[in-house]
């Protein structure tokens, strides 16, 4: 009875629901609220200050930057993962939009992710 392929199916049923049941509450898909978590990815990037403006560097292309922007990129490039938390605290003197839009420009050439 328990080798039926009937009494198979009804058991993978029964898992798979009881697996939906109990995590879906838990997972979530990355947010970039105040908790969002990022990896940095170094080993693609490198900021050159070499011109007359600072530039990033990366195996995508590269992206001029100001200075505050720099700031933010250098700080970044700095670590393995940081938090909005950190990041806000360690650039309280900036615009928060600036930071946000150095974290989107990070994102977009695939220097972070979003965790």
């Amino acid at each position: 009875m328990l080798s039926a392929p009937a009494t198979a199916a009804q058991v993978r049923k029964f898992q798979r629901e009881c697996a939906f049941r109990d995590t879906a509450p838990r997972l979530a898909l990355p947010s970039r609220g105040a908790l969002a978590r990022y990896r940095v990815r170094p080993l693609f990037a490198r900021l050159e200050n070499g011109g007359a403006s600072p530039q990033l560097v990366t195996s995508n292309g590269s992206e001029t930057l100001a200075a505050d922007e720099a700031r933010v990129v250098a700080w970044t490039l700095d670590r393995d993962h940081f938090t909005n938390t950190q990041i806000s605290t360690a650039f309280s003197d900036l615009d928060s939009e600036l930071v946000a839009h150095s974290l989107d420009k990070l994102h977009a050439m695939k220097v972070i992710e979003l965790l």
